[in-house]
């Protein structure tokens, strides 16, 4: 009897097996949801806002000195109202936010805010969208930690929810904050 085994049967099966020896390393390392920031660890975009009506606004330049949180948000943002807590709890803690205001109405923006409460230390309005360009923002809402020198430590990409989202982002403050003492 004669052997008619051939190497070439095996080698759609070797190459499945690699592809998904492949796959399932990577489904088991990183966090999926992580998406990098080529902007972690550099100098935040410069910038200049217009007024929301006569709250307080900002610029880039106004940023700096102190740990700060820059938030993106907007009124027609589902997700941004289910923040709007957890950014309230932030700054009972003391943390700074900034708000920055993207793509909205000025009137819909303060009913937001008159409804929710306005958690901002100061905010701008976005309406061409060059800022969230230069920041990188993919989805309302987002946020970044602000170092004292205008160093993006931190990006929140989508609502800082209750529970493990928010102590993730406090935590990431934290990091921020005694990054900026070791750095002093």
């Amino acid at each position: 009897m004669k052997n008619n085994f051939k190497f070439w049967r095996l080698i759609p099966v070797i190459i499945f097996i690699g592809l998904a020896a492949t796959f399932l390393y990577r489904l088991s390392g990183e966090d999926p949801s992580y998406i990098p920031s080529v902007l972690i660890e550099k100098p935040m975009p410069q910038f200049e806002l217009d007024a929301l009506g006569d709250l307080p606004t900002f610029n880039a330049a106004d940023l700096k000195g102190e740990l700060v949180v820059v938030n993106f948000w907007a009124s027609w943002c589902v997700a941004c109202r289910a923040e709007h807590i957890e950014l309230d709890k932030l700054k009972a803690m003391g943390i700074k936010i900034y708000g920055i205001n993207h793509k909205d109405n000025d009137e819909n923006a303060l009913e937001f805010l008159a409804k929710y409460g306005n958690v901002y230390t100061a905010i701008g309005t976005n309406t061409s969208g060059r800022v969230a360009i230069d920041f990188g923002v993919r989805l309302l809402p987002e946020s970044f930690i602000i170092d004292p020198n205008g160093i993006i430590r931190y990006k929140q990409i989508g609502p800082i929810l209750a529970g493990e989202g928010f102590e993730n982002f406090v935590k990431q403050y934290t990091a921020a904050k005694q990054l900026k003492s070791t750095i002093n």
